[in-house]
């Protein structure tokens, strides 16, 4: 113990000696303190944290991870509900990208979060006002409609429940305002300021890996079953699309 003790003080008369490397390592100390204290509050904040939408254990983000992200091709989400163990799937572009809005004399840019009619029942969330998508909105060619979020309609329409059936001009089209997201809604990652229908292509061949598919799962079911279909699901599209073999028929199993 004696001579621990020395060498501590050994140590800290040699740090005095020269302040600046003792300034350095207190600071690099510091620092390094802070970090662990911001990321411990980012993994309690997304991980441990439940989310706020109902039975939040049964809802995953699926597909192979591609730039930190997991995503899917529009290909391979049209098979999701082919997999056993999932009970709804949900998708939203994997970019937000700034659209510019017009209406009421007040021009700005804005996030879209462009999600389909299934995003809102497999997260187990409604509209706050109005309704979700009808299937005719939320596909190629249909009726321009649109969801507000929660703070963008707050912010641009002050919280008006009549802000239902105007029309807000988003890239110089017209699109009717059918609903308003939960407040919950706008504290996911992939939310924005207005929410357009995704309108994926029906039977799509598109294999670019562009949307964040979300599912829930049945009840009763694995987590890790449902992850390992997903995984087989996004290395068999491709062979069986190159074999013309139907995906859904490949993918069904008892």
């Amino acid at each position: 113990m004696n001579i621990w003790l020395t060498e501590i003080w050994r140590a800290w008369r040699a740090s005095l000696r020269r302040p600046g490397f003792l300034l350095l390592a207190a600071g690099v100390l510091v620092l390094g303190i802070g970090a662990s204290v911001v990321v411990a509050t980012l993994i309690d904040q997304v991980l441990m944290q439940p989310l706020p939408i109902p039975d939040a254990s049964r809802v995953m983000v699926v597909g192979p991870v591609f730039d930190g992200q997991r995503v899917v091709s529009p290909l391979q989400y049209q098979h999701l509900t082919s997999l056993k163990g999932i009970r709804s799937t949900g998708a939203t572009l994997f970019s937000k990208p700034d659209v510019n809005i017009t209406g009421d004399d007040h021009p700005e840019v804005v996030s879209a979060a462009y999600i389909d009619r299934g995003m809102l029942p497999t997260l187990g969330l409604h509209p706050l006002l109005g309704r979700n998508f009808l299937a005719q909105e939320d596909s190629p060619h249909g009726p321009h409609v649109v969801m507000l979020g929660y703070r963008f309609w707050q912010r641009r329409y002050g919280g008006n429940p009549r802000v239902l059936g105007q029309t807000l001009n988003v890239e110089g089209a017209g699109y009717t305002i059918v609903g308003v997201l939960p407040e919950s809604f706008d504290s996911f990652a992939f939310s924005g300021d207005v929410a357009p229908p995704l309108a994926l292509q029906p039977h799509s061949t598109d294999d670019g890996l562009n949307d964040i598919a979300v599912v829930r799962l049945a009840a009763g079911e694995n987590r890790q079953a449902v992850v390992f279909g997903v995984s087989a699901l996004a290395a068999l599209v491709p062979l069986v699309r190159a074999l013309r073999v139907d995906p859904a028929v490949a993918l069904r199993y008892e």
